[in-house]
């Protein structure tokens, strides 16, 4: 068997088998009361399980990874070149949010072996930098680098919150600006 067939057999187990794997995790993760990440205990998991060796399911996990990863970037990087095609932000908006999507990268990694309380605390003092960086380069928050739900887990909670904002204000243009032509139309 060829590495790429190995490598398409094993994603194809992981996707198979993968929501077991998860069950699985938890209750590893639930007894071993370690500090080690979820996805590694998905890694241990389904390597145990399965009898295949664990170095091969996490170079698995990391390609996948790492291919999403650029995938999101590509994304972003479109995204945000139609917004200045579109005149809804100027270049150097862009650029400012393209250099704060790196520093986010690096915020990320940096809390990634903190403890829960560390964790939180980090985020609510990285909250409090973000917002003054918004507002001192007046980004539209629908371009907010870290203002979109990308992943689950703890922060995808405070950016499901944050998407919860963006909603309410986008329903708050939308009623202002249709009254302004209702009014328009009354008369």
């Amino acid at each position: 068997m060829t590495r790429t067939q190995k490598m398409m057999a094993m994603s194809a187990l992981l996707a198979t088998f993968g929501a077991s794997a998860v069950g699985v995790a938890t209750t590893f993760a639930a007894s071993s009361g370690s500090n080690t990440s979820p996805m590694q205990n998905i890694v241990t998991a389904i390597a145990t399980k399965f009898n295949l060796n664990e170095a091969d399911v996490q170079a698995v996990f990391d390609a996948e990874r790492v291919a999403h990863q650029a995938e999101r970037a590509e994304h972003e990087a479109e995204r945000l070149t139609q917004a200045v095609t579109d005149g809804k932000l100027t270049q150097a908006q862009s650029d400012a949010i393209t250099a704060k999507m790196a520093e986010e990268k690096a915020f990320f990694e940096s809390i990634k072996d903190m403890s829960d309380a560390d964790r939180k605390a980090a985020f609510k003092t990285h909250g409090e930098e973000m917002k003054a960086w918004v507002t001192a380069n007046d980004i539209p928050r629908q371009f907010m680098p870290f203002g979109r739900p990308m992943h689950g887990g703890r922060e995808g909670m405070h950016r499901g919150k944050m998407m919860k904002d963006q909603r309410m204000d986008q329903q708050n243009q939308d009623q202002s600006g249709s009254g302004g032509e209702n009014d328009t139309q009354e008369n």
